[in-house]
């Protein structure tokens, strides 16, 4: 590491003393002198030395003592920081200079050791933290605490978490779990963005209920893939629905496939009222869509499906032409990744071509749905 002049820790060398070279010292602003010699002289921090603290006899002169910090390089100091006690001034050649333990030289190592502690060596806010602990049987590990104390977490808003004053991003990231006490009521959260750290750490978090700007208490995270307590998106956020019946639809109009039976549905999250999936929390999910429409008595030439998200087309399903006439059937079908916010809503529209006014019918209907991450 390059030693600088500001570097507050500062070595010493034990009954070390010599002279300055035949140049001397011819001002107090000069940064740059020589030494007779600079062996035993640490080499790796600054140094101080003492210079006419005595003459060559060994009398004292305090009228010309100065101690000089500075940075050795051969025989010479450089960057030298004139006076940081007694007065800065010109020294005669040869004259003697000290390694001795000053008044500044601990107040530059306190200074150091303040920059991480506090008066009492307790660690500051952000520097040192203690490992978490895994509590018991559960899966959910305590936060860090620091010297004992514990963190001060913060809803920033709904979906933002404020850590105050520590570093935590080397504890926790994206896609773990959090348990915590906001607004006296427990709530579960995945971590949705990778925490960051500046003045404090924040990251945002996806869950079923949002949080309530305010205090955060109790807080726990995990890592293991299901703790107790905690709905695990590929099992509660998944759900599968089919129609129930036929559903005549007008010729050549894209109309809502009634689909209208739940064959699975852990978290309730698909509406067979308004035919649609609502997204539990914010993340990433999978879906399958796929419906059979028939012609009835006309001929049908063109099946299509569109997947509409909060009422806007996304997506268009399988489309074919079928050119006869007769009762055809089409299957198209669709898969998809889709990006969604809490409470996006996902609907299948189809649409039958008979090219003569009559309906086409709908006679099957299926829907599925899977988390993937947030």
């Amino acid at each position: 590491m390059t030693v600088v002049i500001t570097d507050k820790f500062i070595k010493g060398a034990r009954k070390l003393a010599g002279t300055i070279d035949s140049s001397g010292i011819i001002n107090g602003t000069v940064d740059n002198f020589g030494l007779s010699s600079a062996s035993g002289l640490p080499t790796d921090t600054p140094v101080e030395i003492t210079v006419d603290r005595v003459d060559s006899n060994g009398n004292l002169t305090p009228d010309k003592e100065e101690v000089i910090k500075g940075i050795v390089n051969g025989n010479r100091i450089v960057d030298a920081v004139r006076g940081t006690e007694g007065t800065a001034q010109s020294h005669q050649p040869g004259a003697v200079w000290e390694v001795r333990l000053t008044a500044h030289q601990w107040e530059e190592m306190v200074d150091g050791i303040q920059e991480e502690h506090n008066p009492d060596g307790s660690h500051k806010k952000g520097m040192t933290v203690e490992e978490p602990v895994m509590i018991n049987w559960d899966g959910w590990s305590s936060f860090p605490k620091n010297s004992g104390v514990d963190l001060v977490f913060t809803a920033s808003d709904a979906n933002t978490v404020s850590v105050a004053g520590y570093d935590l991003t080397g504890v926790i990231q994206k896609g773990d779990k959090i348990k915590l006490t906001n607004d006296g009521t427990v709530k579960y959260y995945y971590v949705s963005t990778t925490p960051a750290f500046s003045t404090d750490t924040t990251f945002d978090v996806s869950g079923e209920v949002d949080l309530v700007a305010g205090a955060i208490t109790l807080p726990y995270f995990s890592k293991i893939d299901n703790p107790q307590g905690f709905k695990k998106g590929e099992l509660w956020y998944i759900s599968s629905a089919y129609m129930s019946g036929s559903q005549n639809i007008n010729d050549n109009s894209a109309t809502k496939v009634a689909i209208n039976t739940k064959s699975n549905d852990p978290n309730n999250n698909f509406d067979t009222s308004n035919y649609r999936y609502v997204a539990p929390i914010t993340g990433k999910y999978y879906f399958n869509f796929m419906c059979a429409v028939t012609s009835g008595t006309g001929k049908l030439i063109d099946v299509l499906t569109y997947i509409r998200k909060n009422g806007s087309i996304i997506a268009n399903g399988g489309g074919f032409a079928i050119i006869a006439t007769g009762t055809y059937s089409g299957k198209p079908a669709t898969g998809l990744f889709l990006s969604l916010n809490k409470g996006d809503y996902i609907e299948l529209f189809a649409l039958g071509n008979t090219n003569d006014g009559s309906q086409a019918t709908v006679v099957e209907g299926r829907f599925e749905s899977f988390f993937v991450s947030v």
